[in-house]
């Protein structure tokens, strides 16, 4: 794919929350597209290198996601997973996404389902 074919990326600091390994897990947004998002996996005990990470997905490569600062609320696909200077970074590509989700079903717990 050529540069110009691109989807456009807007650099971004923001805060989230994903639901991986059966755990609620802390990321910083580094940029952000229409069709998805890189994301880097904030200091946990629960996926400490790139092995539990790819462990994790074996079960399901689809996460639910919450941005609260922006209200996104929804389904993502981690496409990608690399190891950068000792910081885990995770491209996540939308499958399902609510806007404007601050309405009491969509409160912290709520945009949690069930995935096999």
């Amino acid at each position: 794919m050529s540069e110009q074919n691109r989807l456009y990326r807007k650099n971004l600091s923001s805060h989230g929350l994903i639901y991986l390994g059966g755990e609620e897990l802390e990321i910083s947004v580094r940029n952000l597209s229409i069709s998805g998002l890189l994301a880097e996996l904030d200091e946990n005990v629960v996926v400490s290198d790139i092995e539990e990470m790819f462990k994790s997905l074996k079960v399901s490569p689809i996460i639910d996601l919450y941005l609260p600062e922006m209200r996104l609320a929804g389904e993502a696909e981690i496409v990608r997973a690399d190891l950068v200077k000792g910081h885990i970074y995770m491209g996540l590509e939308f499958i399902n996404v609510s806007y404007d989700v601050d309405d009491f079903l969509h409160k912290r717990d709520a945009y949690r389902k069930s995935l096999t």
